[in-house]
């Protein structure tokens, strides 16, 4: 595994923060990684880029913020043909998902971009539903289970993580599915396993 950006060990000893990284900076640092680092060429099995909202735009990417992010998105989407690898984009869900009773972000919400959705060939969203309800109160959805409605509701709890995935190219689609989640170790299994045995 292969981090580039930001190291809090260097920013502790220079003491300020590094510049965040362009999109074009995360290709060369791609393309070295693959080409130079070792003798033999290397080829990423998944890039991970964290997050959207922290990519500092090139100069060519456009002149407002909307046109930057989406040439961002474009770039993110160029990255992954080049490279031959899934690349998953952590974004920033619109502030207006706290509004909503059922907070699951839709494939719509990304924050400062539309390009998300038509660009994305998978969206997957998380809702923590520990960060915005109340410990012990229900949160639920309705289901499709064949050709019948189903109401799923799961009780509020620092273990219960909502994964939904709204839209899948040439795929179908998922409302929500409630993950079992260990923040402090960065563990999730699935709920229908006893918890102890991860």
């Amino acid at each position: 595994m292969w981090i580039i950006g930001h190291s809090l060990i260097e920013s502790q000893k220079r003491r300020k923060a590094r510049p965040r990284m362009t999109m074009s900076d995360v290709a060369l640092a791609l393309e070295y990684i693959c080409e130079d680092v070792t003798d033999r060429k290397l080829a990423p099995a998944l890039v991970v880029l964290d997050y959207l909202q922290r990519i500092r735009p090139d100069p060519k990417d456009g002149g407002d913020r909307r046109e930057q992010v989406m040439e961002m998105v474009n770039r993110a989407k160029d990255a992954a043909i080049s490279f031959g690898c899934p690349v998953l984009l952590g974004v920033q869900a619109k502030r207006e998902v706290e509004d909503r009773q059922y907070k699951m972000p839709r494939q719509n919400d990304a924050q400062e971009s539309s390009n998300v959705e038509q660009t994305s060939d998978k969206v997957i969203t998380l809702w923590y539903p520990h960060k915005t309800e109340e410990p012990g109160s229900i949160v639920g959805t309705m289901r499709t289970k064949g050709k019948i409605r189903v109401k799923e509701e799961w009780e509020v709890n620092p273990n219960l993580l909502l994964v939904g995935m709204p839209k899948q190219k040439m795929g179908g689609t998922l409302d929500a599915v409630p993950v079992f989640v260990d923040p402090a170790r960065g563990m999730f299994s699935d709920m229908t396993y006893p918890q102890g045995s991860n």
